[in-house]
């Protein structure tokens, strides 16, 4: 079973659903299985979420709407960066393998 973790793209900003932190760092377990949830909020924008070292990545969302991904975390401790393509200079944060 995966473990889902939502996000929520806002005010060309990343969020964890529930959490007031912009961009927040995400730690994830070694071989975990992770259901990542996109929901866009802005109207009229494109976002998506992309772990470009691991090759995950949801399909682009235009405006107001959800996508998800389910994805293997590697099995060794590393880290990397989310980022949505679109703004990738705004909306980017790391992800790391505990």
């Amino acid at each position: 079973m995966a473990r889902e973790i939502q996000i929520v793209a806002r005010d060309m900003t990343f969020y964890v659903d529930g959490r007031p932190e912009p961009n927040p760092a995400l730690r994830v377990r070694r071989g975990e299985h992770v259901r990542v949830v996109l929901r866009n909020e802005d109207a009229g924008m494109k976002h998506d979420f992309v772990i470009p070292e691991w090759d995950v990545e949801t399909k682009t969302l235009s405006g107001k709407g959800a996508t998800s991904i389910t994805f293997s975390v590697p099995d060794r401790a590393t880290s990397g960066s989310y980022i949505c393509t679109p703004h990738v200079s705004m909306m980017r944060g790391t992800i790391a393998v505990e």
